[in-house]
Order: C-alpha cells, then sequence, then structure tokens
C-alpha cells in the first residue's frame, strides 16, 4: 500500500505527470547538539532550538518548546553569534562535515523527530511510458537495490563519523532525556490529528501506516530484544 500511496500523492494530489522513486534512505536523525547535557524536557523546551520546519518543528512548539527554523547556510552563523543555544542537522556523517563539533561539544543521537530522511528520483512521466517494459523493470530493480546500498553505506558512514567526534573532536554523548520520548510521542499525537482532521489524503496515508504498524511491530519488538542482545555480545571484551 505504501508506494501506491507514494504515488498517487504525486499523480493525484500534486497532479504532476511523474513516476516517482524512493532513493538512498538515511536516518534516523539525531536529537541535536548542545552546550551541556539535558536531563528533562523542562530543559529541553526553554532553549532556541534550531529543527526542521514542518511537523518537527509543529512538535517541539506543542511540548512548548521555541523551534528555529533556519536553513543549513544559517546553522554555524547562529550558532556562533548566539542565536540558538542547540541545533539538530542531520546525524554524525553529516554533522560532523558542518563542523558542529567546533562549537557544541554534548550530542545525543537519540532523536524521534525525524526516524528517516529519503530522497527520491523522478522520472518523467511520458518518458516513463516510452519506455519498454523491460527497461521499466531494470530500473525499479536497480532503485530497490539503491534502497538497500544507501542503508548500509550511511550506517557505515555514521558510525565511523561518530568515532571520530567522540575519539578525535572532544565530543561527548549523552542520552535523550527519560522524559523526552513520552513527552514528544504525545504532542506528535496531538499534531497528527490536528492534520487528520483536515487533510483526508494525510489521513489515508497515516491510517496506512498505523495497519501496517499493528502488523508488524509485535515481531519487530520481539526481534529487537535478541539484536541488543547479539550487539551487547559482538562489542563485549
Amino acid at each position: 500500500g505504501g508506494r501506491a500511496l507514494y504515488i498517487e500523492y504525486y499523480t493525484k494530489i500534486l497532479k504532476a505527470d511523474v513516476m516517482p522513486f524512493l532513493y538512498a534512505p538515511d536516518g534516523p536523525e539525531a536529537l541535536g547538539w548542545f552546550k551541556k547535557p539535558i536531563t528533562s524536557v523542562a530543559e529541553f523546551t526553554k532553549l532556541r532550538f534550531r529543527i526542521s520546519s514542518g511537523l518537527p518543528s509543529d512538535v517541539l512548539k506543542d511540548m512548548g518548546g521555541i523551534p528555529m527554523n533556519l536553513g543549513a547556510n544559517e546553522v554555524i552563523p547562529a550558532a556562533e553569534r548566539g542565536v540558538i543555544d542547540g541545533i539538530e542537522f542531520i546525524n554524525p556523517a553529516s554533522d560532523i562535515k558542518v563542523g558542529l563539533h567546533d562549537i557544541f561539544k554534548y550530542y545525543s543521537i537519540q532523536g524521534l523527530h525525524q526516524a528517516i530522511d529519503i530522497a527520491d528520483v523522478i522520472i518523467n512521466g511520458k518518458k516513463w511510458r516510452e519506455l519498454t517494459p523491460d527497461l521499466q523493470t531494470i530500473v525499479e530493480v536497480s532503485m530497490t537495490a539503491s534502497l538497500f546500498d544507501a542503508m548500509l553505506y550511511f550506517i557505515h558512514e555514521n558510525a565511523k563519523a561518530l568515532k571520530i567526534l567522540t575519539t578525535e573532536k572532544g565530543v561527548t554523548m549523552f542520552d535523550a532525556p527519560p522524559d523526552y520520548a513520552p513527552a514528544w510521542i504525545n504532542s506528535a499525537k496531538r499534531v497528527l490529528a490536528k492534520f487528520e482532521e483536515k487533510d483526508p489524503f494525510f489521513k489515508k496515508v497515516l491510517d496506512s501506516q498505523r495497519e501496517f504498524a499493528n502488523l508488524v511491530v509485535p515481531f519487530t519488538r520481539e526481534t529487537a530484544k535478541l539484536s541488543t542482545l547479539i550487539s551487547g555480545a559482538a562489542t563485549a571484551k
């Protein structure tokens, strides 16, 4: 159902004659960079915090926070001038390139605001229809393969960057506050409910996601326990 909705969004909602494909997934995004560790939502919501516009910003505002919507080119100057007290950008591999560690030394990667970043490859609809079925299949298989390739690539790149940040750049990692996840989830539910009420297609997509989650989460929840045990054994000395 997800791909059908994805195509429907472009062709019916945006009314674009295209054939879209998902490409290069990366994530989750980090909670962010700070001048000192945050220990509670009360501390977090007092900060002037740079966060992505749209749903992430709406949720933080619902929590009582102070979202600052700044473009990528504005982030470093704003941090240097003290206009912002903290920032979420992307994740270790991207953040290290921007140089956020030169300004902020405390970092948490346990963010909930954007579980995945994902790009699109969008093909002109007329050109797509002109392709023979075998060529269309080649494109479809190639794009599917790229998803798995990108997931493995970004896990490796983020892991390498995080190691450099913590061993060479003086960055200290810290866990998200215990009350962060419950507060974020509660606010997210309120924000999503508002969009559901006014946008039928938004509701259609969200209902599809809920149906999928109700099916797969019971399974993935159990397998995640095993993953934690295995990772602990793999890194134990």
